[in-house]
Parts: structure tokens; C-alpha cells; sequence
């Protein structure tokens, strides 16, 4: 996933998003590893391919499908 908060948000804000990823990623037992960090751009042409120059990245692992897809139907996902 690559996103970027949304502009203007306050610190507090930025705060309770983090506190909400953190809790999403460990509270719902169907996620196996996952990482998030800043985008880094190497200069490279497929870097191009997308179009919005997002600012962070997450990559959430499972170990099938359908736990991808009960982590996604978890209220803690919303």
C-alpha cells in the first residue's frame, strides 16, 4: 500500500492515524508481518509508473487469500 496523510493534518491527527495503523497491524491476528516506512525514490524509470508521488509505504503479509480478506472485513481495518 503507498499513501500519503492527508494534507493538513494535525499532529494530533497524524498521531491517532498511527496509533490506529499500529493497533490494526497488531490487533488482528490474521496479519503475519508487516512493515512501514517512508518512500524512497531511486531515480529509476519505474518510479514514473506512478503517478502520485506517495509518501510512505506498507507491506502487510498473510498466509493465504482469505486471511488477506478477513483482515480487510475486520473492524479494526476501518
Amino acid at each position: 500500500v503507498l499513501f500519503t496523510p492527508k494534507a493538513g493534518l494535525s499532529s494530533e491527527g497524524r498521531a491517532g492515524f498511527v496509533a490506529a495503523l499500529e493497533q490494526a497491524l497488531s490487533g488482528i491476528p490474521f496479519v503475519l508481518r508487516a512493515k512501514v516506512g517512508r518512500r524512497f525514490l531511486a531515480g529509476r524509470q519505474y518510479d514514473a509508473l506512478v503517478p502520485v508521488a506517495f509518501e510512505y509505504f506498507a507491506v502487510i503479509e498473510f498466509a493465504t487469500r482469505d486471511d488477506l480478506i478477513r483482515y480487510l472485513n475486520h473492524p479494526a481495518h476501518d
